[in-house]
């Protein structure tokens, strides 16, 4: 791989996909709380879908932060510290999560990509 290429791999993966997945789950939250007036659908089911597809996302995106570290560094991001990138990324896109409802659903989107983690 070039330089170029490696450097413009960690902008996307340390900066781009995390604000446009931070852009879009705002817009998904506003467009489910104007549906769920017109339609008088619960938001909680809504929010729980919503909160489970940011899981997913920030699971996907420690998975991609470790490969590229292996890739630029040789270093390996252990399950922890994936676990600790993806909480993070819920806690920042979904407000009012607890760092316990966090890890539960990471652990749960995890679990579904067949990643493994550890609490720390």
């Amino acid at each position: 791989m070039t330089t170029f290429s490696i450097a413009l791999s960690a902008l996307l993966v340390k900066t781009v996909f995390p604000i446009i997945s931070a852009i879009i789950a705002a817009f998904v939250v506003i467009l489910l709380r104007k549906l769920s007036k017109k339609t008088g659908i619960q938001v909680s089911d809504a929010a729980m879908k919503l909160a489970s597809s940011v899981a997913m996302r920030g699971v996907a995106m420690a998975e991609e932060r470790g490969a590229a570290a292996i890739k630029n560094s040789g270093a390996k991001l252990g399950n922890s510290e994936k676990l600790n990138i993806a909480v993070s990324h819920i806690m920042d896109n979904i407000p009012g999560f607890t760092a316990k409802q966090a890890a539960d659903y990471a652990h749960a989107a995890m679990a579904r990509l067949g990643a493994g983690a550890t609490v720390k």
